[in-house]
């Protein structure tokens, strides 16, 4: 929908240019601290929070705001407070980008009164526990709230000693939640018990409500191991990612190691599912007062080493894939990265 807007006082912009002002308001009762900001963002129609912006400002302390020096178009406006527990907002009192109201601009034209009224946000909540062969709390597992339709991030939350959590600041919607603990002690998870996007679950929250009880159960994941050669790695040191094949036939990059100095290396807390593994020299500085050997071993010695999937193969399209179950510990999964894959070589 398109709205045109009353005028407000002229303010010398240039010709052709003008400007869009408004003031944000916030619920009774919510006192924002002095290291919350409430931030504005101007898009175009259609674009949403991940797409370039064509401005950006901060309210006032009375919550006034201005974009200046606006060409003339059609603009959205997006109103976010970092935590403050509200839930953001588009102009218009849309939660999404595809329902914002339009504003439309002419040549030269001020348009004042484009208000925004914050609301409570919604808050997810639940509790974590750990696999139980672990001997770790959940303190550092992470949870990250995602848009159910467009897969944007929404909002996160640390997990405490005592495993609980809670996102809040969230508008009415549909989400997934993603439970991510540090590496290698226990598998990634979606709420509902899926390894990938595509098959987690999807959470409906309503405006301002809170609800609780989205408890998930860590597992310990399997494992992903083998031997990495070549003069480069031994070098350099390489590292090892694997990549999950989504049920929409995405690639999710799931866990990952570094290879030790024998060669060696175990991919731990891996989400059962099938996958490609790939394997890379990462590029790695010399100290300074080892500058000429760093040149002359980047230049002879430590070249070549390519970047190479599991079997042997270029890229993540024709990578032979490894099958990982509930607790599988996979083996023999290497690569010589002084060797260029097979598809590479002529």
């Amino acid at each position: 929908m398109t709205v045109a807007l009353a005028s407000a006082c002229s303010v010398p912009l240039g010709p052709g240019l003008g400007s869009i002002s408004g003031r944000v308001t916030i619920p009774n009762g919510v006192v924002l601290s002095e290291e919350t900001f409430i931030d504005l963002y101007l898009y175009r129609p259609g674009d949403d929070e991940t797409d370039s912006t064509s401005g950006r400002t901060t309210a006032g302390p009375d919550g006034t705001y201005r974009f200046l020096f606006l060409q003339p178009g059609d603009y959205t406006v997006f109103v976010s407070v970092y935590d403050a527990g509200l839930a953001p907002q588009w102009w218009g009192g849309a939660t999404s980008a595809q329902d914002a109201d339009v504003i439309h601009l002419e040549p030269g034209e001020q348009r004042a009164r484009a208000d925004v009224s914050l609301v409570k946000g919604a808050t997810l909540a639940g509790t974590i526990s750990m696999p139980p062969t672990s001997k770790r709390s959940p303190e550092h597992v992470w949870v990250t709230v995602w848009d159910a339709r467009e897969r944007i991030w929404k909002g996160d939350s640390a997990v405490s000693p005592d495993g609980d959590y809670a996102v809040r600041g969230l508008a009415a919607g549909e989400y997934k939640v993603e439970v991510a603990p540090p590496r290698g002690r226990a598998a990634r998870q979606w709420w509902g018990g899926a390894s990938d996007w595509t098959g987690a679950d999807i959470v409906t929250v309503g405006a301002s409500a809170e609800r609780a009880g989205l408890d998930v159960a860590l597992a310990a994941g399997g494992t992903i191991s083998g031997v990495v050669r070549g003069e480069a790695a031994r070098e350099y040191g390489a590292t090892v990612y694997s990549w999950l094949l989504a049920a929409d036939g995405e690639w999710e990059q799931g866990s990952w190691a570094e290879v030790d100095p024998d060669g060696t290396y175990r991919i731990r807390g891996v989400a059962p599912g099938t996958y490609a593994v790939s394997f890379s020299r990462p590029i790695r500085e010399r100290p300074w007062d080892d500058a000429d050997t760093a040149m002359r071993r980047q230049s002879s010695e430590a070249e070549p080493s390519h970047e190479k999937y599991w079997d042997d193969k270029p890229d993540l399209d024709s990578a032979d894939l490894v099958v990982v179950g509930e607790g599988d510990k996979v083996t023999g999964i290497g690569a010589d990265l002084d060797v260029p894959p097979s598809a590479a070589r002529g």
